[in-house]
């Protein structure tokens, strides 16, 4: 989910049409293995809509609004595509989702590797990408590898208005 303050996310799914009558449900689950998810029981939704959710870290509030699409057309961006390219994926071009306006991100597994680094590509093939020169968490175009340390799962997310960039352990 994107952050859209310091206890309001956000994300905008598309639910499957649903042949075996119980209909489409969704939980949101903080810690990716169950342990701490919400609402206690499936948020009950109807089969085959596009729906942004909203979730209140603080109270635990959800909510949900329809939209037209939730392929990032309905976001505003700047970038036609991100693709976060590393060490961590051999240098190929990972493509980042359109979460949020301007708000790109990806999940990525480091292994701790030395000189563990990345760089961010718009279109795939090098001719437009950005790193982080003055190493400061904002992206400047043919920027230098961005140095990373961890070992786990990573999210990586960039805002591609104000090209300002985080790497923040999951879990």
């Amino acid at each position: 989910m994107a952050a859209e303050s310091a206890t309001e996310f956000s994300i905008c799914q598309t639910f499957a049409s649903s042949d075996a009558g119980g209909g489409a449900r969704f939980k949101i689950d903080r810690t990716g293995n169950w342990t701490e998810s919400y609402p206690a029981s499936d948020f009950n939704v109807a089969s085959g809509s596009k729906l942004k959710i909203h979730f209140n870290s603080q109270t635990k509030a959800i909510t949900t609004s329809p939209v037209a699409s939730c392929s990032g057309a309905g976001f505003d961006k700047v970038f036609t595509a991100l693709n976060a390219r590393g060490t961590f994926n051999g240098w190929a071009s990972a493509p980042m989702t359109l979460i949020a306006n301007n708000q790109w991100q990806l999940d990525v597994h480091l292994n701790g590797q030395s000189q563990q680094r990345l760089k961010f590509d718009v279109l795939g093939d090098w001719s437009t990408n950005y790193g982080d020169t003055n190493s400061d968490g904002v992206l400047e175009k043919s920027g230098a590898d961005i140095y990373i340390a961890g070992v786990g799962d990573h999210r990586l997310t960039v805002n591609d208005q104000t090209l300002a960039y985080s790497v923040q352990a999951l879990g």
